[in-house]
């Protein structure tokens, strides 16, 4: 029997869309400070001296924001893709060929989580801080790293499932996400 409600999403596309969301938010949040930081700054230098840190403040946000945003910017389909030579088959040819690149692409993302985590250990642990006139701790962006990546990894996870269920014919090609894997 196949599902035919807007609701019949699995767990697994559930907890990636709040995942997603949520780095949505702050990755807002993120660029909204730096947005104002950085005009903060450009008045302030036009009428006496820069502000201490907003450099080091944006290079930090960045970070975070850029992490942050994959998951849902995969979700959305906002992700570079070239249909040159995938658009010449078939659909279910297609979706083989996205599950193979979704799950290569899990691989290098799940890589980077990995040792992005590892770096952020590391740079709590030594209490890393930028270079400047203001001393902000490094390991929250480097935290965002890993974080970044498991709700990318989620993303991709579910993007595969439903690949998977749309192959299987368990779930219809126009039902649910739109896949968007860089083939």
């Amino acid at each position: 029997m196949k599902p035919d409600t807007k609701n019949d999403k699995t767990l697994l596309e559930n907890v990636a869309e709040k995942f997603g969301q949520w780095s949505g938010f702050v990755t807002m949040a993120c660029f909204i400070v730096m947005a104002v930081a950085v005009t903060a700054d450009v008045v302030m230098r036009a009428l006496t001296s820069p502000i201490p840190g907003v450099t080091e403040l944006t290079e930090l946000l960045l970070v975070i924001g850029g992490f942050l945003a994959m998951s849902h910017t995969q979700k959305v389909g906002g992700h570079l893709r070239v249909g040159l030579i995938s658009n010449l088959f078939p659909v279910r040819v297609q979706r083989v060929m996205e599950v193979f690149i979704l799950a290569i692409f899990l691989g290098f993302v799940v890589v980077i989580g990995i040792y992005g985590g590892s770096a952020a250990y590391r740079s709590f642990l030594s209490k890393e801080t930028a270079m400047g006139l203001i001393e902000i701790p490094v390991w929250p962006g480097r935290v965002a790293v890993p974080i970044g990546c498991f709700a990318f990894s989620l993303q991709l996870v579910s993007d595969i499932v439903t690949c998977l269920l749309q192959l299987s014919g368990r779930r219809s090609a126009s039902k649910g996400p739109e896949v968007n894997a860089a083939l």
